[in-house]
């Protein structure tokens, strides 16, 4: 299976993951950064923030989260948080501050590191570890190595509660950051108003999904955002049943017009 790449400003993954009820399924993910001046909007970064495979954290046992892993299959909402480097030093300046995030129907102001504050969850912070579900002796006889049959998908949403869009954030929407950042003023920038669209053939069949929005970060160091976009193919008796895939950008209008997304 090849996976063409319309859209030069966006990175790529497609993986084979098994969902919770079992099926397999083919999920692509797309990560675009994005620059931008004070009241400007979004250009794409010369130097993309990678797609991370894993979660990273600050050094030590109990060491922060500062980027969330990319890989799961499915989103319930969009994440919108602020990433730091992996420097306590830094991490302990950004934790006194106090931001302020706006983003479509989000606006928060937090202490960044008071509470849940601005930045992800660790997977075994108290307000997510719980939607993991139950690994116990029955998981253990009948399920191992699937999910537990009450594993909540909200677990892969990272951000704080007050920090996920419900619906998905879709693009074009403003963003402000206040307080983050050592200019006075808040930053202002609009994310690109584009829809991304899977394509492809499975069985000799064509489809087309939207690409979710799910995933905002925040740079904490310098005005930049990165977006993660996401869709899953399922169910599938076999990767090789997939036998193409084409992703692209396409505007609003055309979203609507042609694929039926909002």
């Amino acid at each position: 299976m090849e996976l063409d790449n319309r859209v030069p400003w966006a990175q790529t993954i497609w993986l084979p993951l098994i969902a919770a009820s079992g099926e397999l399924g083919v999920t692509v993910i797309a990560k675009a950064s994005l620059n931008a001046a004070a009241q400007g909007t979004a250009t794409a970064a010369t130097a993309p923030v990678p797609i991370a495979m894993c979660d990273i954290h600050a050094p030590g046992d109990n060491g922060m989260l500062c980027t969330p892993s990319d890989l799961c299959d499915y989103k319930p909402g969009t994440d919108v948080v602020v990433v730091a480097p992996p420097d306590p030093k830094v991490n302990e300046a950004l934790r006194r501050r106090t931001v302020a995030i706006g983003i479509g129907p989000i606006s928060v102001r937090h202490r960044a590191g008071r509470g849940n504050g601005v930045f992800p969850l660790r997977r075994d912070h108290p307000s997510r570890l719980p939607l993991a579900g139950t690994y116990d002796a029955a998981w253990l006889e009948q399920r191992m190595p699937l999910l537990p049959e009450d594993f909540d998908p909200r677990f892969h949403q990272a951000a704080p509660s007050d920090l996920v869009a419900v619906p998905w954030l879709r693009g074009g929407e403003s963003v402000t950051v206040e307080g983050l950042y050592d200019a006075p003023a808040a930053w202002h920038t609009v994310l690109p108003p584009v829809r991304l669209v899977l394509c492809g053939h499975v069985l000799n069949r064509y489809f087309s999904l939207p690409m979710r929005l799910d995933t905002v970060l925040i740079d904490a160091i310098q005005p930049r955002l990165t977006m993660v976009w996401r869709a899953s193919l399922r169910p599938l008796r076999k990767v090789e049943d997939v036998k193409a895939l084409f992703l692209y950008a396409v505007r609003p209008q055309i979203a609507r017009e042609v694929f039926g997304m909002e």
